[in-house]
């Protein structure tokens, strides 16, 4: 849409009517067509246009340290190639600490970030470990409960053999309830 430059477009300060007009009006009184008061028209003012997002991201090279701009369509490459020194680094910066790299100055490793299904499979597997080792002292308490049962019976004292026994069953549950929590956990990652 194109705006005729001789067009001027104002408000009418008590009711707000919007108006449009020839520049002529500036230095003339008006009447408003719907309250009927007298004022002297002003030139809305024009809205700045909201800037465009940007469609760039700035980088720099692990390599040469050359600032360069890549556009966020790019962010979803594997790799990003350096303009200035050719050298291929990957877009998304690690989380992991920067390294030293001689004692001058340190440098941040790039590495790609895990996709949310490797880091699903990933938690579910520390939930099958801590399972496991719940599983794991869940069978030494039993074993150490029914030694304990056998002792009682041939007439000594099995009082430790059971509370130990208690102990490794309880620390056994609660490895295999935090592995089930842990697990919900990877079900439920977004």
């Amino acid at each position: 849409m194109n705006a005729d430059p001789n067009e001027i477009h104002f408000d009418c300060p008590n009711c707000k009517r919007p108006m449009s007009g020839d520049k002529a009006l500036l230095g003339e009184m008006l009447n408003c067509p719907d309250c009927n008061e007298p004022f002297w028209p002003v030139p809305r003012k024009l809205e700045p246009k909201p800037e465009p997002a940007k469609t760039e991201v700035r980088l720099e090279c692990p390599k040469c340290h050359h600032k360069c701009f890549v556009e966020k369509k790019g962010m979803l490459h594997e790799f990003v190639t350096c303009p200035d020194c050719g050298a291929a680094f990957s877009p998304v910066p690690s989380l992991a600490q920067p390294t030293n790299t001689g004692g001058l100055h340190s440098q941040a490793q790039f590495v790609a970030p895990l996709d949310l299904k490797s880091r699903c499979e990933k938690i579910r597997r520390n939930a099958h470990v801590l399972s496991g080792i719940g599983g794991f002292f869940s069978v030494i308490g039993l074993v150490v409960g029914v030694f304990s049962v056998i002792a009682l019976k041939s007439g000594e004292d099995a009082t430790d053999g059971f509370i130990t026994s208690a102990a490794m069953i309880g620390v056994g549950l609660w490895f295999y309830l935090v592995g089930q929590v842990v697990h919900i956990r990877a079900n439920t990652e977004k």
